[in-house]
């Protein structure tokens, strides 16, 4: 069933009894006044067929009836059809009837018996009340669900507030804009809504439409601007946890259809994007001002119609000599250009761009070489033309400064001793200085456009062209790559040379430039003072094992004339005896040790492999922290560690744990070997480096030094006395790397 339409019609009322007498006289009195169109139902169930098909603004039914009373029709209509107008008219007047009548939601109960003609007045009245007040209900209902589509509809974040506070409307844009739904905040008070927006209960805008407040309007820095009883303001909230918003918010107060204020509304909009653009704008403006106010060029913008100078900046000013007050205004032929009046090539010339050499006419008469360029462009809808200029004095001074630049590098290469090449990314020449020829013997012209594999010893081109993909592929410098290069006459000349990139203006590697010299006889001079370390290493090897033997003979003897001795002073003698057989054995070994030093090229160690193999004895811990630290040094590394371990070992007092770290510090890497000894006596710490000293043989720390310097690699001691030793490696940069982290513990 739908409600009748709410217009100027008859209004369609359905009424149910069982006493079709009554049904006829209630038709004829409600139906002459012309304002009721009256519909009948024997029974409930009649009237619920009808109530399928038919359109009535109210029902009107009598209590008692068959099969369905009127109180159950009316749960029925309540159930099915809503808030439709019920009256029951009956003549049961008990009170109970009445009292559940009302409470199942009739909207009037009315009792037969009357004189006809005012009881059906006032049934008429009744129904025209219920129709009217529910009317009213569903326009109000209608307005405020029109209303709220509307609030929601809009594109701002809005909300509203009654005048105690509360909420009580949240549209979707605030909902999407603060994160909080409807359903959340809707009847909430006590400011609860400036919490999505400020992050704590506070006054907002919203409350001065109620009252005006000076300690909430301070909270406004920017403004609060008024337009009779709308508020309007621009600020920047900062809600709990979220990124600071700019926000333009208008409140003002909400009527009811008396006049009287019953809330207010407040509409937010972000304009974070706005404020940015603005700043960016600003930003932007002022960037321009500060390029335009101090770039070196002279700049001046001139009107292509009168060719009237427009604005100026002061490099400008200061090129042409004059006060920028002084130029403003005039033509620009009167300084720029002097010959060119009536031959713009811009504007008489018709050209696109000019960029030119040109001349400035200072006041005084002098003219000054400038390059200038022009471009035409559009401003305020009117022609202007951008002439930028600098003075071309200081260019000219510049390119014969450049000139004599190259003179002086090409006499360098020239008459350098060392071979000069400039060869591309394939190894193929482009330059040879003339030295090549006195070198090599080859012809500028047999060389260049071949590549350099073609000169190279074939077992050295996979060295060369190794060094030239690392210089390729890295963009740094290689130096001391030695290899053989062919003279002309056949022979193997050998050469070393240091190489570099040369860019594009990118930074792109395009060629290879390099420097190579003839170290051919230097070569020599090595091999030769390597046979002759090979001969004395062999000579000192045969001596030092005969001198070994001839101890051991005179040991041996020493143990025959012991057994011999009588005396306690010959048994003091021999014992220093023995003692200085034992001295000169360590020299001897140490001599050894010492050749073999500095004897191989350097190469990459680890020192955890180091600390692996050396032998703790028990009880003494060690631990290392050496992070996975490479250090290239000599192949006698692991000597120094031995040392150390030894000097920890056998000179430390109770020393039951020893610690070993390695940290980078910026180029350098920081090796230390810290024990709980007694430590090394301040007097001590600058001589347990030196040859000799010591309790025993005093070789194991300054044969550690020795090896470490051979890369210049340093080693102090800088424990503190009496709470243990404490030794310093420190590696330079290019000495060291750090692999995997690897820390261990060896006991």
């Amino acid at each position: 069933m739908n409600q009748a339409s709410q217009t100027t019609e008859p209004l369609s009322v359905l009424y149910v009894d069982d006493e079709p007498d009554l049904l006829a006289l209630a038709k004829i009195f409600l139906e002459r006044t012309g304002r009721f169109r009256l519909d009948t139902a024997g029974s409930g169930p009649e009237a619920q067929e009808k109530l399928i098909t038919g359109r009535y603004d109210a029902i009107l039914s009598d209590y008692q009836m068959p099969g369905m009373n009127g109180i159950d029709l009316l749960k029925y209509v309540r159930e099915r059809y809503g808030a439709i107008p019920f009256i029951l008219f009956t003549g049961r007047g008990r009170e109970e009837i009445v009292i559940q009548a009302l409470d199942n939601g009739a909207d009037f109960y009315i009792q037969k018996g009357g004189e006809p003609k005012s009881q059906f007045a006032e049934l008429q009245n009744k129904i025209q009340r219920a129709v009217g007040e529910k009317r009213a209900v569903l326009a109000k209902e209608e307005s405020e669900h029109r209303m709220s589509d509307i609030i929601n509809f809009l594109p701002d974040a809005t909300f509203a507030i009654d005048r105690e506070g509360r909420v009580i409307v949240w549209n979707k844009a605030i909902e999407e804009m603060t994160g909080v739904a409807a359903r959340e905040i809707l009847g909430r008070s006590d400011h609860e809504y400036a919490i999505p927006f400020y992050g704590e209960r506070r006054k907002i805008l919203i409350d001065l439409v109620f009252s005006p407040d000076a300690e909430t309007e301070a909270l406004y820095t920017r403004f609060i601007k008024r337009e009779g009883d709308v508020i309007f303001t621009e600020t920047e909230i900062k809600g709990a946890g979220k990124e600071p918003r700019w926000v333009w918010a208008k409140a003002g107060p909400l009527y009811d259809s008396d006049g009287m204020m019953v809330g207010a509304i407040e509409s937010v909009r972000d304009i974070s994007d706005r404020k940015k653009a603005e700043e960016v704008l600003v930003e932007s403006r002022d960037y321009l001002n500060q390029i335009f106010s101090s770039v070196k060029e002279g700049i001046v913008i001139v009107d292509a119609e009168t060719h009237t100078i427009v604005d100026l900046n002061p490099a400008a000013a200061t090129l042409i000599g004059a006060e920028r007050r002084e130029i403003l205004g005039k033509v620009c032929h009167k300084f720029i250009c002097p010959d060119e009046d009536g031959r713009c090539p811009i504007t008489d010339l018709n050209q696109t761009v000019d960029n030119s050499e040109r001349v400035l006419l200072n006041p005084d008469g002098r003219a000054v070489p400038i390059i200038k360029n022009v471009v035409p462009f559009q401003f305020q809808g009117r022609k202007r033309l951008l002439e930028t200029f600098f003075d071309n004095t200081q260019r000219v001074s510049d390119l014969e400064a450049l000139r004599q630049s190259e003179e002086k590098f090409r006499s360098f290469v020239e008459n350098a001793n060392d071979i000069v090449y400039d060869m591309t990314l394939d190894g193929v020449f482009t330059y040879v200085s003339p030295n090549w020829t006195t070198i090599l013997g080859h012809p500028a012209e047999e060389v260049i456009g071949k590549n350099f594999s073609q000169f190279v010893h074939p077992d050295d081109v996979a060295r060369c062209n190794e060094a030239l993909a690392s210089l390729i592929a890295t963009g740094a410098g290689r130096g001391g790559v030695e290899y053989r290069i062919r003279h002309r006459d056949g022979s193997w000349r050998w050469h070393i040379s240091n190489n570099a990139p040369i860019r594009d203006a990118t930074g792109v590697v395009k060629s290879v430039i390099g420097i190579g010299r003839d170290v051919t006889d230097k070569r020599r001079l090595g091999d030769g003072l390597k046979q002759a370390n090979r001969q004395l290493s062999l000579l000192s090897g045969i001596t030092r094992h005969d001198i070994l033997n001839k101890i051991s003979v005179i040991t041996g003897l020493m143990v025959l004339v012991r057994e011999m001795a009588t005396s306690q002073e010959a048994e003091s003698y021999l014992s220093k005896i023995y003692e200085a057989i034992n001295t000169i054995r360590a020299q001897i070994e140490f001599t050894r040790v010492y050749e073999d030093l500095g004897t191989q090229e350097p190469q990459w160690q680890s020192l955890d492999e180091i600390l692996k193999n050396l032998q703790v004895p028990e009880p003494v811990t060690l631990t290392s922290e050496t992070r996975g630290a490479l250090v290239l040094a000599d192949l006698m590394l692991k000597k120094v560690f031995f040392n150390l371990l030894d000097d920890s070992v056998s000179h430390g007092i109770n020393v039951h744990s020893i610690m070993v770290k390695a940290e980078p510090g910026g180029d350098t890497l920081s090796i230390t070997w810290t024990d709980d000894g007694g430590g090394i006596p301040a007097e001590e710490k600058s001589k347990i480096f030196d040859r000799g000293y010591g309790t025993h043989t005093g070789f194991g720390l300054f044969l550690s030094r020795e090896i470490l310097t051979i890369t210049g690699i340093t080693i102090e001691e800088n424990g503190v006395p009496g709470e243990g030793a404490r030794f310093e490696i420190k590696v330079p940069k290019g000495m060291w790397r750090i692999d995997s982290p690897i820390t261990g513990e060896q006991k």
